[in-house]
């Protein structure tokens, strides 16, 4: 059994009564890699929030494993590792490194349902290694 405390909320308040959250849990939830034809989970999770008749999803939270990052890491990678050491050039890399990776985050989060579910509620964000790249703190 785990609990939560949220400090801000007042004794009273309507939302201290924790037996009516409710949230959605995903890990390894990567929608980029659905293949047309298999079952895509954000397809079902798009229609539970979206249901008006049924109590909202309170927050969504995401353990790990959101968007397919290794290609896109390479090429950032690739890029600074080639780039010049001069220092306007240097950040000049490291723009287009993290614009990059903004634009996997941008195609996996702009696909349908997925797009209309991180509207729909807030949502919290666990990263883990596999988020930057496949065993990045033990890779050499």
């Amino acid at each position: 059994r785990a609990g939560a405390l949220f400090q801000g909320i007042e004794q009273g308040d309507e939302r201290d009564n924790y037996d009516e959250a409710r949230f959605v849990a995903v890990a390894r939830d990567r929608p980029s890699l659905v293949k047309p034809g298999e079952f895509n989970r954000w397809d079902t999770i798009y229609e539970r929030v979206s249901q008006k008749d049924l109590p909202p999803v309170n927050f969504m939270l995401h353990v790990g494993g959101q968007v397919d990052l290794q290609s896109s890491f390479e090429e950032a990678w690739t890029l600074l590792k080639r780039g010049t050491i001069g220092e306007d050039d240097q950040k000049a890399l490291e723009d287009k490194a993290r614009e990059i990776l903004r634009r996997a985050y941008r195609h996996a989060w702009n696909l349908p349902h997925v797009r209309e579910t991180l509207a729909s509620c807030p949502h919290f964000m666990l990263c883990g290694e596999g988020d930057v790249y496949p065993k990045f703190l033990t890779n050499k």
